[in-house]
């Protein structure tokens, strides 16, 4: 026994919380910096490798990105070089101690940072740069900055440091934090989910055809119909709408048909009419619609008070639109349909660019002019062919159908967007929204909540005396409950499935952290008796 409690007590230091986030932001920049995997080299050239790796130039927010990656490694390898104690086969060597942690770190980041570049040249998907190095080295940098920084705050405050200690170890304590964060795994998702929500939508906004009220954004092409409602339809009705001659709307709010010369009013007897800007249109034919260009579009003569206000009440709506493009040379985008005062400040826009669809939506997530979040699909358009789109939103979800039912593109306004968008602003810039970048949102996301509540857990079960069976269903029911409720939630107030990788991930975080805390509160008590 005592060979082997003399060869476990050796591997205490390697337990120290600082190697195990070196290992997970390890792991967290290989899969973020070389995902999907898929190594080829039919097409590998090393002079092409060594051109992109050197002449290639990154944008800002890929800097700052890059910086942030590599900011929990430099900590955590700061932290583990100088606690000065290792031993065991994971602790630092006596090389590496005699070494400046400051230099280690910078180097070990470096090194780190050349392996992704040359990794990603056989990914056909990435690009390298040697300013990535330089930002990834910064990050590592910068990161042992933080942990020297708050090893000299805490030094510097010593009495509320033991202050915190005590506090950490009382039962009591713990236990009401323990609740507390359990509470908030249920409070803030609500929370988050509700910044998906249609809110916000002024009523003062007039509807306008083929540009912005202020005639910056014109839309070159022909609109034959637009029509609206306060609900989203199913995919049934969608199907049967997409495949009718003249498509109709059950009970709209909204209903311009764009035949003759205008104005146009609203068929549904809610809407304001809506009359030229610009240049009068000449002679049009019957079978013509209402022709946008930059001379000439349609701007409603009052606000489209009912329209906005009845989207809000009901939060959800359907929007269908049959037109064409004359170009795809049109950017902006072109404002195909817009319910908004400016350029910056919309309830709803259907637009184009280049062969693009955008769909922006205002929601506290998206902004007041909704493109912090919007959906584009590429592709899209066909100069000179009519298309019929038709939008829905309910419950977080923003749909596009394009022509046919099955055409259908989604964007999932979820709450792991919303905490993102949250905790880093990005002034004003869009998130991006690749099923790479969703992986990434929705794993950070449940380590928010479900690691510090692991790590609570463990702290509590740690310090409290329990049978050995009643301790482990205990740390069973901690593990699964809260886990599981954050599932379920997010699935019912998003309306669409269980996300697995979601739930595993969540257990997964739940039981490390508790597992981390446990063992190591057991191999402090084994050490001092």
């Amino acid at each position: 026994m005592t060979r082997h409690a003399s060869r476990f007590q050796r591997w205490i230091p390697a337990l120290h919380w600082s190697f195990w986030v070196l290992i997970a932001s390890t792991i967290v920049i290989l899969v973020g910096t070389l995902l999907p995997f898929k190594f080829s080299i039919a097409d590998w050239s090393l002079k092409a490798a060594i051109d992109e790796f050197f002449f290639s130039t990154t944008t800002w927010e890929d800097r700052y990105n890059n910086i942030l990656l590599f900011m929990p490694y430099g900590f955590a390898g700061m932290a583990w070089l100088q606690r000065g104690r290792q031993q065991g086969p994971f602790a630092a060597t006596d090389f590496l101690q005699r070494l400046s942690p400051w230099l280690v770190t910078v180097l070990a980041s470096t090194g780190l940072s050349c392996l992704v570049e040359l990794l990603q040249t056989f990914l056909p998907s990435r690009s390298t740069s040697i300013n990535d190095v330089v930002t990834n080295t910064l990050g590592g940098f910068l990161g042992a900055g933080l942990w020297w920084l708050a090893k000299q705050w805490l030094r510097s405050d010593a009495r509320w440091w033991q202050w915190v200690k005590r506090s950490w170890r009382n039962p009591r304590v713990v236990a009401l934090l323990l609740i507390t964060w359990a509470g908030m795994m249920i409070i803030l998702p609500i929370g988050l989910q509700k910044s998906a929500q249609i809110q916000g939508w002024d009523s003062h906004y007039p509807l306008v055809i083929g540009n912005e009220v202020t005639g910056d954004r014109p839309w070159d092409g022909e609109v034959k119909a637009f029509m609206m409602a306060d609900r989203a339809l199913s995919e049934d009705e969608i199907a049967k709408l997409l495949q009718m001659p003249s498509p109709a709307l059950p009970s709209p709010i909204a209903d311009y048909r764009f035949e003759g010369s205008g104005p146009y009013g609203d068929r549904s007897g809610h809407g304001p009419t809506l009359t030229w800007q610009g240049k009068t249109p000449e002679a049009v034919a019957e079978t013509q619609g209402a022709v946008t260009h930059p001379e000439q579009w349609l701007l409603s003569n009052q606000p489209a008070t009912h329209l906005s206000t009845a989207i809000e009440r009901s939060q959800e709506l359907t929007a269908v639109v049959v037109a064409k493009t004359h170009t795809l040379d049109q950017t902006g985008p072109a404002r195909i349909i817009s319910l908004s005062q400016d350029t910056t400040h919309r309830n709803f826009t259907l637009g184009q660019g280049g062969d693009n669809i955008t769909v922006r939506l205002r929601t506290p997530m998206a902004g007041n002019n909704g493109d912090l979040i919007s959906l584009t699909v590429p592709n899209a358009l066909t100069p000179h062919q009519v298309h019929r789109l038709v939008v829905t939103y309910r419950q977080g979800i923003l749909s596009l159908y394009i022509d046919r039912p099955e055409q259908r593109h989604v964007l999932q306004l979820t709450p792991e967007i919303s905490l993102v968008r949250f905790l880093f602003p990005s002034n004003g810039r869009s998130l991006r929204l690749t099923p790479k970048a969703m992986v990434a949102y929705q794993s950070f996301y449940y380590l928010f909540f479900c690691a510090p509540l692991g790590i609570l857990l463990g702290q509590s079960l740690s310090i409290t005396r329990m049978n050995p069976v009643v301790r482990s269903l205990v740390l069973t029911i901690g593990l699964a409950l809260p886990t599981l409720g954050l599932t379920l939630l997010m699935s019912q107030t998003q309306g669409f499935g269980w996300p697995l990788w979601g739930l595993c991930l969540g257990l997964a975080s739940l039981a490390l952290g508790s597992f981390l805390w446990i063992q190591n509160r057991l191999i402090k008590r084994k050490v001092r008796s």
